[in-house]
C-alpha cells in the first residue's frame, strides 16, 4: 500500500484488519529509521507467545537453528491464517536482511503481509505474488466539505488556497480543524499567519498542534519522542520512563499512536520535539535507555 504521508494509510489498514481479527492471527510492526532484523524477530516472537497464552495456537519446543529459524518455523507450522502488517516500510526497504525475511514468511501459504509505505515498491518482493494499491490524497470536494464543518465564513478562493497549502492531505486538514476548534482561531487567520512564516506547512501546523498541549503532559511526551520503537505501558512503568497517567490524554489528542497494546510518536511530532531537546538532555536519556536495553537483551530468547 503506497501513499504519501498523511493519506490515512494506517486508518485504512485498521479498518481492513477489523474483519480479520476473529479468524486471523494479526501481527503488527512499525518500522523506524534504525530498525534491525532483531526488532522484527523479538516482536513476532512476543506476539506468538501471546497467542499461545491465549490458546489460539500451540507452540512446540523448537531445538536447533538460530532465532530467525525459530520464528520462521513457528509461522510455517501454525495452522491458522496469519496477517502481518508492516507500517513505515520505507524506513527499512533498503535493508535486504529484513526484506528477504519478510519475503520468506510471505512464501508460506498461511501468511499474508500488508505493507504500508510512502515509496514505490520498485523491484522488491519479485518472487511472490503482490497486489499494489496506491492511496490517493482525498478529493478537493471532500476536503472542502470537511473544512465547512468548522462553520466559518471561508470564501471559495481561500478554500482553494488552503487545499494547495496542505497538498490535500487529510492529516494536515484534521490537525488544522482540531487546532481551530480548540482555540477559536479561524482558518482565515491560520492561513494568513502561515503565509507570514518562512516555513513549510507541516512544521507550522505541528508546532501549533503541540502548543495546545498543557505543560504537565510535555515531559512524558518528550521522553516518548526519544524512543525509536513502540513500547507498552508496562515497559514505561517498569523503567519509570514516563508518567503513564498522562498517556490517555496524549492518545486522545492524537499526539500518540497505538499499535496493538503499544504506543509510539509519529515522525512529524518527533522531529519537531527533538529539535527542542538539548544535546546534553539527549545524552542523558540515551545513556539511560542503553542501560535499559542491556537489561532487555538478557531476556531475549535463545
Amino acid at each position: 500500500m503506497e501513499g504519501p504521508k498523511g493519506s490515512s494509510k494506517s486508518e485504512m489498514i485498521e479498518h481492513a484488519i477489523l474483519e480479520l481479527m476473529e479468524t486471523n492471527l494479526i501481527f503488527r510492526h512499525v518500522c523506524f529509521e534504525h530498525s534491525v532484523i532483531d526488532d522484527f524477530l523479538l516482536n513476532f516472537y512476543d506476539e506468538l507467545k501471546d497467542f499461545s497464552l491465549a490458546r489460539r495456537i500451540s507452540l512446540k519446543k523448537f531445538t536447533g537453528g538460530d532465532f530467525k529459524q525459530k520464528v520462521s518455523h513457528y509461522f510455517k507450522e501454525i495452522r491458522s491464517e496469519c496477517t502481518i502488517v508492516i507500517e513505515n516500510f520505507e524506513k527499512i526497504q533498503n535493508n535486504s536482511e529484513i526484506v528477504d525475511f519478510l519475503s520468506h514468511l510471505a512464501s508460506f501459504p498461511n501468511v499474508k503481509i500488508i505493507i504500508a509505505s510512502r515509496n514505490k515498491r520498485e523491484n522488491l518482493f519479485e518472487t511472490i505474488k503482490v497486489k499494489d494499491i496506491y492511496v490517493e490524497p482525498i478529493s478537493k470536494e471532500y476536503f472542502i466539505e470537511k473544512l465547512k464543518t468548522l462553520n466559518q465564513n471561508i470564501d471559495d478562493e481561500l478554500m482553494e488556497r488552503f487545499f494547495e497549502i496542505t497538498q490535500g492531505l487529510e492529516l494536515y486538514l484534521n490537525m488544522s480543524i482540531k487546532y481551530c476548534s480548540n482555540t477559536n482561531v479561524t482558518i482565515v487567520d491560520l492561513i494568513y499567519e502561515y503565509e507570514r512564516k518562512n516555513t513549510d506547512f507541516e512544521s507550522f501546523i505541528v508546532s501549533k498542534f503541540i502548543s495546545l498541549t498543557p505543560s504537565v503532559y510535555k515531559d512524558s511526551f518528550r521522553v516518548l519522542c526519544l524512543l525509536s520503537h513502540p513500547v507498552s505501558i508496562k515497559f514505561l512503568e517498569q523503567y519509570k520512563l514516563a508518567d503513564t497517567s498522562r498517556i490517555e490524554y496524549l492518545l486522545n489528542n492524537f499526539l500518540l499512536s497505538k499499535v496493538q497494546d503499544e504506543i509510539y510518536v509519529k515522525e512529524y511530532f518527533k522531529k519537531h520535539v527533538l529539535e527542542s531537546i538539548s544535546i546534553q538532555e539527549k545524552v542523558n536519556y540515551y545513556t539511560k535507555l542503553s542501560e535499559i536495553y542491556e537489561q532487555e537483551l538478557t531476556k531475549s530468547p535463545k
